[in-house]
């Protein structure tokens, strides 16, 4: 029989009552989703206790005051959510783990997914969930706008539930020439660049070249070619430099959990992608004027420093902000993200850009609050 996933009320019902999650293959590193849910989970009440066979019993204790533990069968007392972070090759191991801790809930994250080894856990009695991050299954269902969004519903229902059909409608405002949309906890993909990376003679030739499509493709073209013109890197690319480059990551990482949750970002040499979820009450436009606020003093400071001559302004006045519909549409954004530095020719593989949330080492994200006040290049 075909795999479903609980419905709306049934997740709902599980985010709702806060209890012991045990995370397996929890890491370390800050940049990870694991660490990240795990954090998420923690903030919404519930007790977590990471799993990893890799790191030491103290590894987790100072950001989630748990012990880390090699298996489920080692964590004294009951769990009653297992979330899985592991490859979809290891569920079934997980799935057995999983029915020997008398769990109720099998919690298998995005991209894993085995029918065989959901189907054994539903006979023991959980209640499974797979391909589905909790991030997102919050802001799906606890967001007043989006309370009864299904997952993967198109375009035109997400807007009847919440998000205005056309700029000028509410929720919608302009700072000169490019609408955004303000919505609390939305999540929202958005691009910001370096002042010089986009001359404005450029953006008004390309409007001169789009005044002859149709007005539903116009925007969509022009949002595609304008990120090709930045994605070319032309400008001074300051981003390039390895310090500015960790210091505007560590900016965007210093108020994760705090302003918004971060799902993914890049920092390319003249440009940032970023996708998050704004909270507790900070809104999209904020959270990105204070990011380019500070990064602009540093950038500035940095170039000085070294003798250089700080331009005026850093970085563009406006942003591109795009928000997500549906879960389908986050792992686009994720991939397109991570592949950005990939398909730039800056990297052989999205892991191996350090200035991304794909990137598979650790030095970089010792240190969280590099970018908040106090930063010396």
């Amino acid at each position: 029989m075909r795999f479903e996933n609980p419905d709306d009320a049934a997740i709902k019902a599980i985010l709702s009552r806060p209890s012991t999650v045990a995370v397996i293959g929890c890491s370390d590193n800050p940049a990870r989703d694991s660490l990240r849910i795990a954090r998420l989970w923690k903030s919404h009440g519930f007790r977590v206790i990471p799993v990893n066979p890799q790191l030491s019993p103290s590894a987790l204790e100072a950001m989630l005051g748990e012990r880390c533990y090699p298996d489920l069968a080692s964590i004294p007392g009951p769990v009653e959510i297992v979330d899985v972070f592991r490859r979809s090759e290891y569920l079934a191991a997980a799935a057995e783990e999983a029915i020997a801790k008398r769990a109720r809930v099998l919690w298998c994250q995005l991209g894993v997914i085995d029918d065989a080894a959901a189907a054994r856990a539903q006979a023991a009695g959980l209640t499974v969930l797979m391909d589905r991050c909790p991030a997102i299954e919050y802001a799906r269902l606890f967001n007043p706008g989006h309370a009864n969004l299904p997952i993967g519903v198109q375009k035109d229902a997400i807007e009847e539930n919440g998000a205005p059909r056309e700029p000028g409608a509410p929720g919608w405002h302009s700072r000169g020439y490019l609408p955004h949309f303000e919505s609390a906890e939305v999540t929202q993909h958005v691009t910001f660049h370096l002042a010089d990376s986009l001359p404005q003679s450029v953006i008004l030739r390309l409007d001169d070249e789009l005044k002859a499509l149709p007005a539903e493709k116009r925007e969509a073209e022009r949002r595609e070619r304008l990120d090709a013109w930045i994605d070319a890197g032309l400008g001074s690319c300051i981003l390039r430099d390895a310090r500015i480059a960790a210091m505007v990551q560590g900016s965007l990482l210093a108020f994760d959990s705090r302003r918004y949750r971060m799902l993914a970002w890049v920092v390319m040499p003249n440009h940032v992608h970023v996708l998050f979820q704004p909270i507790n009450g900070w809104t999209v436009a904020k959270i990105v004027a204070a990011w380019k606020k500070f990064t602009a003093h540093k950038i500035c400071d940095a170039l000085r420093d070294s003798g250089g001559a700080p331009g005026a302004p850093v970085w563009h006045r406006e942003y591109w902000d795009r928000y997500i519909r549906s879960q389908r549409h986050v792992e686009q954004v994720i991939e397109y993200i991570h592949q950005i530095p990939v398909k730039a020719g800056l990297a052989a593989t999205a892991e191996s850009w350090r200035w991304s949330s794909a990137y598979s080492g650790a030095e970089n994200y010792a240190n969280r609050e590099i970018g908040v006040p106090g930063w010396k290049p």
